[in-house]
């Protein structure tokens, strides 16, 4: 009797033993994977405090540069294309935090000096930059002169670079469509294009060509020029290219637009229709290319 109460007792001990074991491990697996998500958000936490500290540097840079700066403001308008070259007249107009009766702004852009017009409280003038620059050669720096002494300040270093951007008409890829035929296995893939117009520049585009390239066979370019039309949901001039393309065709929509000034711009689209079901159809989406009109291209 004893004996059996003895061996009772110790399998009661060894089992009790053993759920104590499951449940601290258990214990432990629920305090591992809560610290691993402690550790998760505190790093997580620490990125954002970065990010924070980072544009509080950026904020502070950006005041004290504003207060240590020469220059209030800088507004400029886009002029003329300056005839046989890819330069335009830009229109500036430079207001200083400070004026004084006999104070002068100079501007030195591409190691010329430019004495600038005073109007007011503004100093105009105008210099011939490049249209398609994406930075400048040479950093352009302001000066201004006074009774005091001479300041000189450099001008943000994306200022007045790719003015293209806002003075040519842009092509872009709108979107693309494709349907099946139930037919004769075909699918039908449609190229859609849009052209962009800066607003008040009197750069148009004057004349458009497609051309098709299936399987590396390019066809004719074919004028396209009375395709367009304005699209009233978007408020932009849009044109739509469709056709016919079978399995394991790789085909390339080439759009080509000439604008008043003799530039040549040109978008496309790939398309490649698979014979495997699975992968389908996909397209690629080209983005703006630009020559000039010596075929130079410039963006």
């Amino acid at each position: 009797m004893k004996r059996t109460v003895w061996t009772v007792t110790t399998v009661l001990v060894v089992l009790a033993w053993l759920a104590t074991l499951l449940v601290f491990g258990m214990v432990n697996r629920n305090l591992d994977r809560t610290v691993s998500v402690l550790e998760a958000e505190n790093e997580e936490l620490q990125q954002q405090v970065q990010q924070l500290e980072e544009q509080v540097d950026d904020l502070q840079e950006q005041l004290y540069q504003k207060e240590h700066s020469l220059l209030e403001s800088v507004e400029y308008t886009i002029g003329e294309l300056v005839e046989g070259t890819n330069k335009v007249k830009v229109n500036l107009r430079l207001y200083p935090k400070v004026t004084a009766k006999a104070m002068q702004l100079r501007i030195y852009a591409n190691h010329t000096p430019l004495t600038l017009v005073r109007e007011q409280d503004a100093f105009v003038g105008t210099l011939e930059l490049d249209l398609f620059a994406q930075s400048h050669d040479e950093p352009i720096w302001v000066t201004a002169e006074t009774e005091a002494g001479t300041l000189r300040e450099m001008l943000p270093e994306d200022e007045l670079c790719m003015l293209y951007q806002g003075y040519l008409p842009q092509l872009k890829v709108a979107g693309s469509e494709s349907a099946e035929s139930s037919t004769d296995g075909t699918t039908r893939f449609t190229a859609r294009f849009a052209a962009e117009y800066p607003e008040g520049k009197p750069v148009t585009f004057t004349k458009f060509t497609v051309v098709e390239t299936v399987n590396g066979i390019e066809s004719e370019p074919r004028d396209a020029t009375a395709d367009w039309f304005l699209n009233e949901t978007t408020g932009r001039y849009e044109l739509s290219h469709s056709l016919n393309v079978s399995q394991e065709d790789a085909v390339e929509v080439t759009l080509c637009a000439e604008d008043s000034l003799g530039y040549i711009h040109q978008v496309y689209i790939l398309f490649q229709n698979h014979a495997d079901p699975d992968q389908g159809t996909e397209d690629v989406w080209g983005t703006e290319h630009i020559t000039d009109p010596n075929g130079k291209e410039v963006a």
